[in-house]
């Protein structure tokens, strides 16, 4: 009895599947045209709301996307305090088309 309970405690236990903890990233250009066309019917939308309903990895993808309209100068984003929303505003003029990160942007 007693090898047999230690053949039993030396088997090789069952795999155990991790495919449950596996993150899945949603590509960024889902994001860009998604906010590309919202901008395309209105001028200005808060990103809180469209972040609304999202898992924390779509939320953190969907800001690389607006960061990235940011940086190619096709949005200018607004802030009124810290930790308060933040507007995504269509850049419609060539100073608010500006590449880099000059006094459009507001935070704390």
């Amino acid at each position: 009895m007693l090898v047999a309970a230690l053949r039993a405690l030396a088997a090789e236990p069952p795999a155990v599947s991790l495919a449950h903890l596996e993150l899945r990233f949603p590509p960024v250009s889902q994001f860009l045209e998604r906010f590309r066309a919202l901008l395309g019917r209105r001028r200005v939308f808060d990103l809180d709301a469209e972040l609304d309903g999202m898992t924390r990895i779509e939320q953190a993808v969907a800001f690389l996307a607006v960061l990235e309209l940011r940086r190619s100068g096709e949005v200018a984003l607004e802030q009124a305090a810290p930790f308060a929303p933040i507007r995504v505003r269509r850049a419609e003029s060539e100073t608010e088309r500006r590449p880099a990160w000059t006094g459009t942007a507001r935070s704390a």
